[in-house]
């Protein structure tokens, strides 16, 4: 009657009172009385006092999993970090008709443990509920194993998640499975066993093909290459990304090389290119994988691999990637140079010339061209000598060794070079050091004149040699010389 008229007043929290007294008179009954006031303290945000209350209805209430759960989520929304939501459901545990009921609780406690971030009374909550269900692993294994993992428990993590990956993972849900997999393969991974991690990799791919990831620690830890290659090759093909699949089967290729396949490393750099037609920014890694791949099966200095190389250098120049292009024309020379393809390599040297030039690198330009010279006077391309020697003087008109050079190859062509020729060093008399430098150039000039037969050029080149090293023995029988055949000889 106290309670109505409470009620009917509107006056919870006297109808609160009430029921405790109730309870108190009747200890026999007080089950529903307590929880009657735990649920009104619970709406009068009475949180402890209502928390209280669950606790007392639960235990004087005959075993009851839905009360447990309605008492931990109260716990968890009202009183979340004061009180741990796990311990209605551990206490129902203690007192659940079944094992399998009990395991059930506890493996729910250990859940709402995590989402709380209670990490420890989730592990304690796991063993139990694992402890409940030995006879079928699968129910609460996955759960401790995680816990173990996360809280760096290595060793009983490791030994646990072995023998979960044993017994069939057929009973354990898909994402939990994943999961086990994954940190079964670290953990074994860090303590040496990879066997084991090589099996939780393989038991990942099954349940994920497309885990390009996995695959690719799976290629990583495996001590049979080949097999790696054709692993890593097999789950590359699951993979939606044309670039990772490229990138993938590149890795395979390098796989298969290193077990001695070259076939089949062909074979994978090959689907790689295909792949990277869609992934840009691919194109190069590729065409070089690929030149490898030749060089392995075909040899260093086969046709075949400077083919390779020279379709890898077109990509790079055509993708704009300078320094691959410069690394593979290099490499190329080198190999040229080897087979005595002088022409070819100098052909090769004047595409890095380029490269030097459009960078602003006019002295390495010089160089290049230089060597290109050399290498086309080397094989009696005397015309093409002569023009990248010319290009490389201008580029680095100071440079004495260049200018000797070109001088050597315009007299080596004959009448053919002689304008050039008589060019060349006028520009060197111009740049000559005054005094003995600049009577040299003189000379040579002269030289150059007569074979001309330009008798005027040839005296002013001599005059010029002894002004500016007079009495330069040379310089003056030459020219007396030059005037006697001219029937001039009082003059000096």
């Amino acid at each position: 009657a106290c309670r109505a008229a409470a009620l009917t007043a509107g006056d919870a929290a006297a109808v609160a009172d009430l029921l405790a007294e109730a309870a108190a008179l009747d200890p026999e009954g007080a089950g529903p009385r307590l929880l009657d006031r735990a649920r009104l303290l619970a709406a009068l945000a009475r949180a402890e006092e209502a928390d209280d209350s669950y606790a007392a209805a639960l235990a004087a209430l005959p075993p009851d999993r839905a009360l447990a759960d309605e008492h931990a989520t109260f716990r968890q929304r009202a009183l979340a970090g004061s009180r741990p939501a796990a311990a209605p459901l551990e206490a129902y545990a203690l007192r659940a008709p079944t094992r399998r009921e009990a395991a059930h609780a506890l493996r729910t406690a250990a859940a709402r443990s995590v989402a709380g971030g209670d990490l420890a009374s989730a592990l304690r909550c796991a063993r139990r509920a694992y402890a409940r269900s030995e006879e079928e692993p699968a129910f609460a294994g996955p759960l401790l194993a995680r816990l173990l993992y996360l809280l760096g428990a290595a060793d009983e993590a490791l030994a646990l998640h072995r023998s979960l990956l044993e017994a069939s993972l057929g009973a354990v849900p898909p994402e939990d499975a994943i999961a086990l997999c994954r940190q079964g393969a670290e953990l074994a991974e860090s303590a040496g066993d990879v066997g084991l991690a090589l099996r939780a990799l393989d038991e990942l791919l099954r349940l994920r093909p497309q885990d390009l990831d996995a695959a690719l620690a799976r290629f990583r830890i495996d001590p049979d290459r080949r097999r790696a290659a054709e692993a890593l090759a097999a789950a590359a093909v699951a993979c939606r990304s044309d670039r990772r699949r490229a990138l993938a089967l590149l890795s395979a290729a390098r796989g298969a090389l290193d077990a001695g396949d070259a076939a089949l490393a062909a074979d994978l750099t090959e689907r790689a290119h295909r792949a990277a037609a869609h992934a840009p920014g691919l194109a190069v890694e590729v065409a070089r994988a690929r030149a490898g791949t030749v060089r392995a099966l075909e040899g260093a200095s086969s046709s075949a691999y400077l083919a390779a190389l020279h379709e890898a250098i077109s990509v790079a120049q055509d993708g704009g990637d300078r320094a691959a292009a410069r690394d593979l024309l290099e490499e190329a020379i080198r190999r040229q140079r080897e087979r005595g393809l002088f022409a070819d390599a100098a052909r090769d040297l004047l595409q890095l010339d380029a490269l030097a030039a459009a960078e602003g690198d006019f002295a390495e330009s010089a160089a290049r061209l230089r060597a290109a010279g050399a290498l086309l006077r080397t094989c009696g391309d005397l015309a093409g000598a002569a023009d990248a020697l010319a290009r490389a003087l201008a580029a680095h008109p100071e440079s004495q060794e260049t200018a000797v050079q070109l001088e050597e190859v315009l007299r080596e062509r004959g009448a053919e070079g002689t304008d050039a020729l008589v060019r060349l060093l006028a520009d060197r008399v111009a740049r000559a050091a005054p005094g003995e430098d600049r009577a040299g150039a003189y000379l040579r000039l002269a030289e150059a004149h007569a074979s001309m037969r330009d008798a005027p050029a040839e005296e002013a080149a001599l005059r010029g040699a002894l002004a500016e090293a007079p009495g330069l023995e040379p310089a003056e029988d030459r020219l007396l010389a030059l005037l006697a055949g001219a029937r001039r000889t009082g003059e000096r």
